[in-house]
């Protein structure tokens, strides 16, 4: 595999159609479930009030149902959607590169595409993805340029969301109550705008939500897991992975093989920290 700098590979030419079938596949795959996640919230990307979620998880099938899905389903395909972003990056940085073309001023301006296209459907979706990826894509320009190493540390900072766990260490140690993410105003006119009929509030109240999208995306720490996977995918397309995907398959094996252990370790553990965090609170005065 090739260790030196992205501007200056030199890179085998694989067959560009089995490369974008490949890519494709996968970006359909997670489109796919990233679809299912949405249905179950009823394609609302706002706040709602509780108990509207309450009203459709009090029975046994609906609370197996949302297990399953938060298990299967939510973060896993939004994950795989910000990877295959960044590996769509860098494949077109070392075709660049290939082609001795220019590459940062024209990936800026698609962003600046993306982001006004973002903007467009913030006003009538407050779950846009689209402005996000916008803003991010351009933390993918900063960092293309780092060593492998740092590349690939930083990224695995941010993917187990550092930041953030440092920021709530820092919260607590000066017991500072951290910041709600949504205010009760904010959630009744969410759902008062999905209740109601008027275009013109809906355009008003969701272009105020764009700021409260993306205080929602720093404090809960997606914003900084969304650009790791966005570099996590750089350094795969750097590495070739997937450009040499027959050459790499045992390696795909290996990670799968290895993912699926840890994920069956870790669930009973996060159910046991649940279990034992109600029980604790059900016992507070």
């Amino acid at each position: 595999m090739q260790t030196s700098s992205p501007s200056t590979v030199e890179l085998p030419q694989p067959a560009p159609t089995a490369r974008l079938l490949l890519v494709d596949s996968l970006r359909g795959f997670a489109l796919l479930g990233i679809l299912i996640a949405h249905i179950t919230l009823w394609f609302d990307g706002g706040p709602l009030p509780a108990h509207v979620y309450q009203k459709y998880t009090e029975d046994p099938a609906s609370t197996v149902a949302m297990v399953l899905l938060e298990v299967l389903f939510r973060g896993k395909f939004f994950g795989i959607f910000s990877f295959l972003f960044g590996l769509s990056f860098a494949l077109q940085l070392l075709g660049s590169a290939r082609k001795g073309q220019p590459f940062a001023g024209r990936f800026a301006w698609r962003q600046g595409l993306l982001g006004l296209i973002g903007l467009g459907h913030s006003l009538h979706w407050q779950g846009d993805i689209l402005s996000i990826y916008a803003l991010l894509g351009f933390g993918l320009l900063a960092s293309y340029r780092l060593p492998d190493r740092w590349l690939l540390g930083l990224a695995l900072a941010l993917v187990f969301n550092l930041p953030l766990r440092l920021t709530e260490l820092a919260w607590h140690l000066a017991q500072v109550e951290p910041p709600a993410m949504f205010s009760d105003q904010e959630t009744e006119q969410n759902f008062a705008v999905l209740m109601g009929r008027d275009y013109w509030e809906l355009l008003r109240v969701n272009f105020w939500a764009i700021g409260t999208k993306f205080r929602y995306q720093v404090l809960s720490g997606r914003l900084f897991i969304t650009l790791g996977f966005f570099l996590l995918g750089l350094y795969a397309g750097r590495k070739q992975f997937f450009q040499s995907f027959p050459d790499n398959l045992p390696f795909f094996r290996q990670v799968a093989r290895w993912g699926g252990w840890v994920a069956l370790g870790i669930l009973p553990i996060f159910g046991g920290i649940a279990w034992l965090s109600g029980a604790l609170a059900g016992q507070t005065p």
